[in-house]
């Protein structure tokens, strides 16, 4: 997690490229930034929304109070760190037809459902999809977290084999002589009787 700076003070903005999408998921989110969690509390509540760039998500605890949100409309994060609805009644499904609170935003797929190259939602006319384009991102950046260094790959790979070729000198000294035990006494392996009578 990285924190985006830029925003003003006292709002700690983090990047991400995948947003939670569940009752479920939103609420681990929540309690792994330490948000407020349920309705009890008018501030502090978790979002995950796409900055106004829309390049990427942002995630952070809202310091100001939920909003209603006016039915065709989203939200993105502004430049200085307000929460600004946006216009989608022009998307071509998925923009809510209802008015709903603002950190509740995750309802609605649409709304985080974007196209970061192109820097549009996917639902917007002209924007082209890519194939789950941002869950590819994501597991793009998954992948990248996950996966080992070329280098690292490497030098396992030197450190194993040596560790093997060591092992087998060792075994062939070690247990070699059991084997062939004429090797070992006239060093050449050759048999007594051949060797010059």
């Amino acid at each position: 997690m990285s924190m985006v700076p830029g925003y003003r003070e006292g709002l700690n903005v983090y990047q991400t490229f995948t947003c939670p999408r569940t009752d479920s998921a939103w609420t681990s989110a929540s309690l792994r930034m330490n948000c407020s969690v349920g309705g009890d509390q008018p501030f502090n509540h978790y979002y995950c929304i796409p900055n106004a760039e829309r390049t990427h998500f942002v995630e952070f605890c809202y310091d100001r109070a939920s909003l209603k949100t006016e039915k065709g409309n989203c939200w993105e994060l502004g430049g200085i760190g307000y929460i600004n609805q946006v216009d989608c009644t022009n998307f071509v499904k998925g923009c809510p037809d209802y008015t709903y609170l603002s950190e509740r935003v995750y309802k609605f797929p649409a709304c985080l459902d974007l196209n970061f190259s192109e820097q549009c939602f996917n639902e917007e006319p002209g924007c082209t999809v890519l194939k789950n384009s941002t869950n590819t991102l994501a597991s793009n950046q998954t992948n990248a977290d996950t996966s080992l260094h070329p280098g690292l790959v490497a030098l396992i790979t030197c450190v194993l084999t040596t560790v093997i070729l060591l092992l087998v000198v060792y075994l062939v000294k070690r247990i070699g002589p059991v084997l062939c035990p004429e090797r070992n006494r006239n060093g050449n392996g050759a048999h007594n009787d051949e060797q010059g009578n």
